[in-house]
């Protein structure tokens, strides 16, 4: 067979069935670990990596199970969830990043010693021991980050926290003032993220997302709201109706004139008058 030289000026066609001399030029029979771009070429498959286990919660019910209906929640590029309905109607979520609450801006005392930082604010922050902190600091000397919490009080007279910074920079006695702000992480990666249903619907809710089949439960994330909807739900109106609207009325101004007020009378006359015709 004499061998043929060939020309192709890109790889992006995808993968074909077809038998090789039907196959437009840029068509190839397999596309392993590669992703076809008609940008930026044949690319590299993004690697996998694994992040932790749905199904190894020490609370069982907390766990994946092998059959129910699977969604995801994309808020933004920092928040990202996934989701699962099972069977029996129960929801479960895991976060797919690190959720970080937003920062609170908080005026107090910063006091530095080695690598140590304590924080005396006015409020009470939330934080305990283990807690991790996305602190910023309006004083470049000592710099923003994620930091571990290392030691916490909050309520009565002292609200404070310590966190670990690096070694060696300027000291700093205790009293000065510092405007800083931070954001307690929420969850980690793969972590288990609280549903929680208002006690009078959940078991309205709980009866509404049983189903047998993972395709009959649909869902639509729209903003910051997800909407389950179950297909084998008969759709029916409730008995509550909204009360009788008041009377309206539609005005339509066909045509105006530039500068000119138009007036509209409003009244209601009950007053009956009486007419006679004759033929």
């Amino acid at each position: 067979m004499a061998s043929i030289t060939q020309q192709i000026p890109t790889l992006t066609g995808g993968v074909s069935q077809q038998a090789d001399e039907l196959k437009v030029p840029g068509q190839v029979n397999v596309a392993d670990n590669v992703l076809p771009d008609i940008t930026h070429g044949l690319m590299k498959r993004p690697g996998g990596k694994l992040i932790a286990s749905l199904s190894d919660n020490s609370t069982s019910s907390l766990n994946s199970v092998e059959k129910g209906r699977w969604f995801h929640y994309y808020r933004d590029e920092q928040e990202q969830y996934i989701g699962q309905v099972s069977r029996d109607g129960d929801v479960n979520m895991w976060s797919c990043s690190e959720i970080w609450q937003p920062n609170t801006y908080q005026t107090g005392t910063f006091t530095y010693s080695n690598g140590t930082v304590q924080i005396i604010i006015s409020g009470a922050h939330g934080l305990t021991t283990n807690d991790y902190v996305d602190f910023f600091s309006p004083n470049s000397t000592y710099p923003s980050g994620k930091y571990q919490v290392t030691n916490s009080a909050s309520g009565g007279s002292v609200n404070a926290f310590t966190i670990q910074l690096p070694t060696g920079l300027p000291f700093i006695a205790g009293g000065s003032a510092i405007s800083c702000s931070y954001g307690k992480r929420l969850f980690l990666p793969g972590e288990s993220v609280p549903v929680t249903y208002t006690s009078s619907v959940s078991s309205a809710l709980t009866s509404y997302l049983t189903h047998s089949n993972d395709e009959d439960i649909q869902t639509l994330s729209v903003n910051d709201t997800t909407f389950f909807t179950n297909r084998t739900k008969v759709t029916a109106m409730g008995s509550q109706t909204a009360p009788a609207r008041t009377n309206e009325i539609f005005i339509e101004l066909d045509q105006i004139k530039y500068g000119a007020q138009y007036a509209i009378n409003l009244f209601d006359d009950t007053t009956l008058t009486t007419r006679n015709y004759r033929n």
